[in-house]
C-alpha cells in the first residue's frame, strides 16, 4: 500500500470515500485549489480590502467622537475627564480626534500608508496598554489591530491608493 499523500484531481475526488488516505488526499486537493489564488489580479486586492477594513475602524470612530461633541458640548469634557482617570493629560483628547481622523483618512485613500499604519498602530498598542489593561477583550482587540496595521507597514503600495497614483 502507498502511504505517500498525494493531491487527487476533482474528478477522482467527486466519487464515494473508500478510504481514510483517499479522504485525506481529496482534503489535500481542496485546500491546495482553494488556497492557490493563480489569478493574480485577485491578490492585488487583498491588501485594499484589508487596508480598507483597519482605517475604517478609525476613521468612524473620529467622525463619531466629533459628532458627538457638536451635538454634546460636555461629550469633550467628559472624554477628557475619562482619560484623566486613566492617567492621560487632558491635551491628549484633540490628538486623538485628529489621529483618528488624520491617520484613518490617510490609510483610508491610501497616501502615506505606511506612516499612517504606524502612527495607527502606535496608537492602537497605546489605547490597549493606557484604557485596557483590565479587559481582555479590548486589550486582545487593539493589539490585533497593532498587528493588522504593523503588518500593512511591510506591504508595497496597494492598488487603489493615492500612494500607487503617484508611483505612475
Amino acid at each position: 500500500m502507498d502511504l505517500k499523500p498525494r493531491i487527487l484531481t476533482d474528478a477522482q475526488c467527486a466519487g464515494k470515500y473508500d478510504s481514510l488516505l483517499r479522504d485525506i488526499a481529496c482534503v489535500r486537493h481542496y485546500v491546495a485549489t482553494v488556497g492557490n489564488f493563480k489569478d493574480k489580479s485577485m491578490n492585488k486586492y487583498i491588501p485594499v480590502v484589508s487596508r480598507l477594513l483597519l482605517a475604517q475602524i478609525f476613521l468612524i470612530s473620529g467622525i463619531f467622537k466629533v459628532i458627538l461633541a457638536s451635538k454634546n458640548p460636555d461629550y469633550y469634557t467628559q472624554f477628557g475627564m475619562y482619560l484623566g482617570s486613566h492617567g492621560i493629560p487632558y491635551l491628549v483628547v484633540p490628538l486623538t480626534f485628529i489621529i483618528e481622523i488624520g491617520a484613518g483618512a490617510a490609510l483610508f485613500l491610501g497616501y502615506k500608508t505606511r506612516i499612517a499604519a504606524w502612527i495607527l498602530a502606535v496608537y492602537s498598542l497605546f489605547l490597549a496598554l493606557t484604557l485596557h489593561l483590565q479587559e481582555p477583550i479590548f486589550l486582545m482587540l487593539y493589539t490585533a489591530l497593532a498587528g493588522g496595521l504593523l503588518a500593512m507597514t511591510t506591504l508595497a503600495p496597494t492598488a487603489c491608493s493615492l500612494d500607487n497614483l503617484k508611483k505612475k
